[in-house]
This record gives structure tokens, sequence and C-alpha cells, in this order.
């Protein structure tokens, strides 16, 4: 009986920008879930408990997440496509996050990531 040998772990460590697009991920599914109850909620009293509570809350987590995805450094290309990739998605889903600057720590997060690959290869 032949036995193919076990699975080598990667050699290069996982990039933690894709937990960190995946928490992003995550909690939107979750602001939306609430937008989704407010807008099936009746009465305005209810509306405002979840808008002043629940979405106030998780919104104030998924921007923060938001703000770390443009200040992360990702460590492997593959990271820097993902993150790249998953911003462009959250631009054309929310628009209003690239104004105000919001975004501009990006253009030095990935200069880094880029030229520590460039002097790691």
């Amino acid at each position: 009986m032949s036995s193919s040998p076990a699975p080598r772990a990667s050699a290069v460590p996982l990039d933690p920008v894709f937990a960190l697009i995946a928490s992003h991920k995550k909690i939107v599914g979750t602001v939306n879930a609430i937008c989704a109850e407010i807008n099936r909620a009746v009465g305005d009293d209810k509306k405002v408990e979840l808008e002043d509570g629940a979405l106030s809350e998780q919104g104030s987590v998924e921007m923060g997440l938001f703000l770390e995805l443009t200040e992360a450094v990702p460590t492997t290309l593959a990271g820097v496509v993902a993150l790249v990739t998953y911003l462009d998605e959250v631009n054309k889903a929310d628009p209003w996050k690239f104004e105000d600057n919001y975004a501009t720590p990006l253009i030095g997060a990935l200069a880094t990531a880029f030229n520590r690959m460039a002097v790691a290869s």
C-alpha cells in the first residue's frame, strides 16, 4: 500500500491582512443585518433605539476596522492584491469612506509593503 506524504505547512506565514479583511466582512454583515432590521421595524421608537444602540456601536467597530485596513501593511504580494481588491469592493459599496482622506494612509502602507517585498527578494 502506497502512502502519500503528509502535506507540508507553507513556509510562508499567512499574511495578517487576510484576517483583517475577514473581520471587516463579518462586521459589515452585522451592520447590514441591523440596517435591515431597522427597515423592518415598526414605529419610530424602535428605529431610533436600533440606530442609537446597535447600529451606532457596530458602525463604530466597522469604521475602526476599515481604518485599520487602510493602514495595514501586507506582508505578501497575495495580501497586497487581496487588500486592494477588497478595498475596491468597499469603495463601490460605500464611496464616502474614501472621502475626507480616510484612505490616505493606504498609499504609505502599500509603499511600505512593496519596499519590504523588494528587499526580501
